[in-house]
């Protein structure tokens, strides 16, 4: 079978950081051999080149309404080729487009379904053929192909909300930059002519001031240059410059944009981790695949150490209080479920209730933000008119 190149990161137990290249016709296989080796994975990519380099890359929204058609083909008994060459049609990333029409021809040509994703495993998530694969074995692949697509739907919701709570706030600070750069111009150069004319004494800090004013009308088009070199180095770094733990548990840490990363994480785990335990994966197996599923580095670290201690016997509410990472409530309404035999209906429950909480948090973004802009730049309106004001006061002063 094909092996597709990975990019993997992890943490030796060392406490190395680890970055390299693996082929491997298995993402689970090679997870695995790293773990054995002593390292917790925190990413599992396909070592592919920058996004704006590749040909149409498919985003989640997409990929979830072809897993939700594709299942809905599978209850009506449609054959899988013939439904997943007609589907794969709609989306608009034509590298996936054309990974699934290859993967229609093998099972065409009676090869098995996962094998066939497998063999193309870098065109899609990490996760996926591992879950297709349980699916298979557990004769319910349109139930777990619903439970990825829900999967991807919060993706692509967070990531609908984190862009929406930031256009509002650069609106407004390209609106303010405009504004404060007419006034600078302006009202400011004229300013600058009055005290000289009148023989003012102008403050050192005033002086400052007035020598930064002309680089003020260019100030708007270097804020816009600055959005556009921080979006195109994103889309250049991105794919290879994933998370790592510590950064990923800082940024948990930040108000407001922590806990909304926090709840959409902990939403696709449990969302994840129930369509595993649903379908009868076994329980590691099944901890590593939410962990991969979170997109958090810090959490997938914590599946890792929560997948060892499941290994040595204890139960999952155990492993998982001892994380700080996943909240307290979630722990105990975990251990009332292991006891009761009613986990996976449970975990279904903690990810829409962590999906509200994301979309609630994921509102209040925009107005947390503009309200953060308007404070920076009212602070330095404010500094600029008291020492505009400083000479006139001593203007005022000397007159008298």
């Amino acid at each position: 079978m094909p092996e597709d190149d990975w990019e993997i990161r992890g943490i030796h137990s060392s406490g190395r950081e680890l970055r390299e290249r693996a082929q491997t016709s298995s993402v689970e296989a090679l997870v695995e051999r790293y773990r054995q080796a002593g390292v917790r994975v925190t990413s599992v990519k396909g070592a592919r080149g920058p996004r704006f380099l590749e040909p149409g890359r498919c985003d989640p929204e997409s990929f979830a309404a072809f897993n939700r058609e594709l299942a809905a083909a599978c209850r009506a008994g449609i054959p899988l080729p013939g439904a997943i060459r007609a589907l794969s049609k709609e989306l608009a990333g034509r590298r996936l487009r054309d990974a699934l029409g290859a993967v229609a021809r093998d099972v065409e040509g009676g090869m098995d379904l996962a094998a066939a994703l497998e063999a193309r495993g870098s065109d899609f998530p990490p996760t996926y053929v591992p879950l297709v694969r349980a699916g298979l074995e557990s004769g319910d692949l349109s139930g777990i192909l619903l439970d990825y697509a829900g999967e991807s739907r919060i993706l692509a919701r967070a990531s609908r909300l984190a862009r929406a709570a930031l256009v509002y706030p650069l609106l407004l600070a390209l609106v303010g930059t405009c504004v404060l750069s007419f006034l600078a111009t302006e009202v400011g150069g004229k300013f600058e002519h009055v005290f000289h004319d009148l023989g003012a004494e102008v403050p050192e800090a005033t002086k400052i001031l007035f020598d930064l004013l002309p680089a003020m009308e260019w100030a708007p088009i270097a804020l816009l240059a600055t959005i556009a070199a921080v979006a195109f180095g994103w889309a250049l770094l991105s794919p290879r410059a994933t998370t790592g733990p510590a950064t990923a548990r800082l940024l948990l840490r930040v108000p407001l944009v922590g806990p909304f990363c926090r709840a959409a994480a902990l939403a696709r785990f449990s969302r994840m981790l129930a369509g595993a335990l649903a379908r009868s994966v076994p329980v590691p197996r099944a901890i590593l695949l939410a962990g991969m599923a979170s997109g958090n580095a810090a959490i997938l670290v914590a599946t890792g150490r929560i997948h060892d201690q499941v290994c040595e016997g204890r139960k999952i509410s155990e492993a998982i209080r001892g994380e700080r990472l996943f909240p307290e409530t979630f722990a105990w309404m975990v251990s009332m479920a292991e006891e009761r035999g009613e986990l996976a209906p449970l975990l279904r429950d903690l990810a829409s209730i962590q999906e509200e909480r994301m979309d609630r948090l994921g509102a209040s973004l925009p107005f947390a933000l503009s309200l953060a802009g308007t404070a920076v730049g009212g602070a330095l309106a404010a500094t600029a008119a008291v020492l505009l004001f400083l000479p006139l006061m001593s203007l005022i002063d000397q007159l008298g």
